[in-house]
């Protein structure tokens, strides 16, 4: 099981991995687009797997770290991008001061990286700060 919050009532519900990515509702309030709209943090490189295995849409991986403030706001507009977009997808948030070597199989030497996967393929890949739009424009080419 992995945690995702809730953005519409800021409810933290777990999720089974074999349906974290599937296209539900939040078990909290009933609102559409759960967990895919909602950002899950992933801990361990095992979970990390084990999520892309069980992903049944395109994710978007956020590499951060808490220290950079860029990063930080990458990822709060991503989140915002992705409750907005009608694209369906997953969005995983790797903290790379927890998750160095999976920062490091994706080749990220700078925070924030946000990489595109579809089918287990690197379909994208956006580095540095970005705005919302670009955001946007990057989550609904998937």
């Amino acid at each position: 099981e992995v945690e995702a919050k809730c953005r519409s009532c800021d409810g933290v519900v777990r999720v089974a991995l074999h349906e974290f990515a599937s296209r539900g509702t939040c078990g909290s309030c009933g609102k559409p687009g759960f967990p895919s709209k909602c950002p899950i943090e992933v801990h361990d490189h095992t979970t990390f797997e084990s999520l892309l295995d069980a992903a049944q849409l395109p994710v978007v991986i956020v590499f951060w770290r808490p220290s950079s403030f860029g990063s930080v706001l990458g990822l709060s507009f991503l989140h915002d991008a992705a409750l907005r977009s009608d694209r369906r997808f997953v969005v995983l948030s790797v903290n790379t001061e927890v998750l160095g070597a999976v920062g490091r199989r994706f080749g990220v030497d700078e925070v924030p990286t946000f990489v595109r996967i579809v089918d287990r393929q690197e379909s994208g890949r956006l580095v540095g700060k970005q705005t919302e739009r670009e955001l946007l424009d990057f989550a609904a080419a998937l």
